[in-house]
């Protein structure tokens, strides 16, 4: 089913030099996969924002803004994409899109992508810009991963057990089928800036890494309730 939505955005993608502004996408004389049907509807109770594919072939995106489904269509972080109406920040969207071939994460991005110049008449350009950002890199030119980065051996578009699930306050950062640009990009929230991958690690990987929090990312501690024998009536 289509949602008639009659919109159109323009915005501007742009990456550093040490970067591919068209990341995971397919040769240009490759005509893209698409769904073979895609619901797009605005979003109108809240939640939370997720992301998720499906082996089945099916790809869902809840409570998400327009840009941040750009984002993930071409593989961007958040600073990436520049411009637009306002309403890619302000009006949130669930997207059910179906196909009946699985796909993996580079032929759902380039899926994504067609989907969104259909019904949101997406328009882009690259362009590359001198930014400070940090390097992503192996310790003292390490050529393998340490035993906290195990190469994973679930396939993602098979299992849908594959997450990424970062925790800056708590100083946690685990995954599943992680891919090190995949860590990058997610490490920019904190951080402030654009991360660029330099581990030269190919494949995706289980991963369980630990550090000291950030003090302006810790939760406050929350007052502990008073021991049953100080409560009085009211």
């Amino acid at each position: 089913m289509r949602h008639g939505l009659a919109v159109t955005a323009a915005v501007l993608l742009w990456s550093a030099p040490a970067t591919s502004p068209l990341q995971g996408q397919a040769p240009a004389s490759t005509a893209p996969r698409t769904f073979d049907v895609a619901s797009i509807r605005p979003n109108t109770v809240g939640g939370n924002t997720s992301q998720r594919a499906l082996p089945n072939g099916t790809l869902t995106l809840t409570n998400n803004t327009a840009r941040n489904i750009i984002r993930t269509a071409y593989g961007l972080q958040g600073s990436q994409v520049v411009g637009g109406p306002s309403w890619l920040d302000n009006e949130h969207f669930d997207v059910v899109a179906k196909a009946t071939v699985p796909f993996n994460q580079i032929e759902g991005q380039a899926m994504l992508r067609a989907l969104l110049a259909e019904r949101f008449g997406l328009v882009a350009h690259f362009e590359t810009r001198d930014v400070a950002v940090f390097l992503l890199r192996a310790a003292n030119g390490i050529k393998t991963p340490g035993p906290r980065l195990r190469p994973s051996t679930v396939d993602c578009v098979k299992q849908p057990i594959c997450v990424l699930n970062v925790q800056f306050a708590a100083g946690s950062i685990t995954g599943i089928g992680v891919s090190m640009p995949q860590l990058a990009r997610n490490l920019m929230g904190a951080l402030g800036r654009t991360v660029v991958d330099e581990t030269g690690f190919a494949g995706t990987y289980d991963l369980e890494l630990k550090f000291v929090p950030d003090p302006s990312q810790s939760v406050p501690a929350r007052p502990q309730p008073p021991s049953i024998k100080t409560h009085r009536r009211s």
